[in-house]
């Protein structure tokens, strides 16, 4: 009869593939801050800058990705025990932290694209399905900005602050359930 339970009780920790896309996602947002911090200390036009823009580009791309492929491959979470309110507030800092990696990326392809400029993936061109549009390139600059970077910025601040105010305040194991 232990083995039943066993067999149905729900998961204590995230499953891999959760922790997988959750961790790839965050070391991926963490490359492309470092990306585009290193761009902004080349010279325009040179081949260096050109590395760090396809770096940022492609580690962007790739957070997109995983984004959708997290979405379509749903895995179970963990039961936790919470009030309704943190239970929203769980849910909401999710979701926005979802429309985030789902939105900046595709905002970002989309500046450059309404360029006209061939986007570098991993060395892979991807030409431009938008040609020259300076209406949708400044649509996509608010949207993938110095404003944009402050705010993804705070949310995963807020996001890391919370784990460690579950581990080290509540002690509870939100944080162990990810890990």
């Amino acid at each position: 009869m232990a083995s039943i339970t066993a067999m149905t009780a729900p998961p204590t920790r995230y499953a891999l593939t959760g922790r997988f896309f959750h961790w790839s996602v965050a070391l991926l947002m963490a490359a492309m801050f470092i990306t585009i911090w290193c761009r902004g200390l080349t010279e325009p036009n040179t081949p260096e800058r050109a590395f760090w823009t396809s770096a940022h580009t492609s580690c962007g791309l790739l957070v997109f990705g995983l984004t959708v492929l997290r979405l379509l491959i749903r895995t179970p979470s963990p039961e936790v025990a919470e009030s309704p309110f943190a239970g929203l507030l769980r849910l909401a800092m999710h979701r926005v932290l979802l429309v985030v990696t789902l939105l900046v990326p595709v905002a970002g392809f989309v500046r450059m694209a309404a360029r006209n400029r061939v986007t570098d993936f991993f060395g892979a061109a991807i030409p431009s399905p938008f040609g020259d549009n300076p209406f949708l390139y400044h649509a996509a600059r608010a949207l993938h900005g110095d404003a944009m970077q402050i705010i993804v910025l705070t949310l995963i601040g807020l996001h890391v602050a919370a784990a460690l105010a579950h581990h080290f305040i509540l002690k509870d194991d939100t944080l162990r359930r990810m890990t």
